[in-house]
């Protein structure tokens, strides 16, 4: 994977070792191994780190190749969001697991992933999916967006939007759950004061008896937030077995959204994905 970085007038006159180090955030092993694979090129010649740069120079980073041999490159279709040098953005299928785990080491979208991208190169997954959540996944395709991204999901920079099929209606139409989040029995977790804190935002966009179709803003990132919050207001997600809803096939989750600053460009990017067959056809 490479990057390429066209220098800007406050970048003039300063070495790239110090725009790798400072403006970029590398760390000193990552600029070591660009050094010792002569990845580094000025305006297409290899160069030292001690070349002072000018405005308007094209700076490109060529990242050594890192081998990752537990995702092995398969041929599995997957839908294409968004791509562009730097970013990919894909539409994961439910029950499909987001990246190799131990005893499932195929059949995963990093597998797809990897054999979409043609090389045996690492990338980035930003946003993860549980198995059974569909949408929108973001990936970067090398360390420096990947960290960039990764720095503006801590600060909640990246802004999420999910839909939600639900097993009772909620008695308010819009509001906010404020309830902490803690590691309950095996993958479960469970609104807990010795948790974490966690918020989701929701509004009731269609309503019937026995359901409604919600869309739903994490402010955090805490494992299975949004099914243990509509489980907590006693509205678990449809085909929630886990967190009180019937066993209903996958549950009703879809990441419909996803809203950033792109790291290169300094422009904002939104990422949709379609609302998959088995959730609309549950909307009365």
């Amino acid at each position: 994977m490479q990057k390429k970085i066209v220098a800007t007038k406050d970048m003039a006159g300063r070495k790239i070792e110090y725009i790798l180090s400072g403006d970029m955030a590398l760390s000193g092993s990552i600029i070591k191994k660009l050094k010792m694979s002569n990845g580094i090129l000025l305006n297409g010649e290899c160069v030292h780190v001690n070349k002072k740069i000018t405005e308007g120079d094209e700076l490109v980073l060529v990242f050594p190749s890192e081998t990752r041999g537990t995702i092995m490159p398969e041929n599995i279709p997957i839908e294409i969001l968004y791509e562009d040098e730097d970013i990919l953005a894909v539409n994961k299928p439910p029950m499909m697991i987001t990246h190799p785990v131990k005893g499932h080491y195929s059949n995963t979208l990093a597998n797809a992933v990897m054999f979409y991208l043609k090389v045996q190169t690492a990338f980035h997954v930003i946003t993860r999916l549980d198995k059974e959540t569909s949408g929108v996944v973001l990936i970067a395709k090398n360390v420096i967006d990947a960290k960039a991204l990764n720095e503006a999901m801590k600060k909640g920079e990246i802004q999420k939007e999910y839909i939600a099929v639900t097993e009772g209606v909620p008695k308010e139409k819009c509001g906010i759950i404020d309830a902490p989040i803690a590691r309950a029995e095996g993958i479960r977790r469970a609104v807990s004061s010795e948790g974490k804190p966690a918020v989701t935002k929701y509004e009731t966009k269609e309503q019937w008896e026995s359901g409604a179709l919600l869309h739903l803003t994490p402010l955090n990132g805490r494992t299975h937030q949004i099914r243990v919050h509509l489980a907590h207001m006693g509205t678990p997600i449809y085909g929630d077995w886990l967190y009180g809803g019937d066993n209903n096939g996958r549950v009703r989750l879809h990441c419909l959204k996803i809203g950033f600053r792109h790291p290169s460009k300094d422009e904002n990017v939104i990422i949709e994905a379609p609302i998959p067959e088995d959730i609309t056809l549950l909307i009365k």
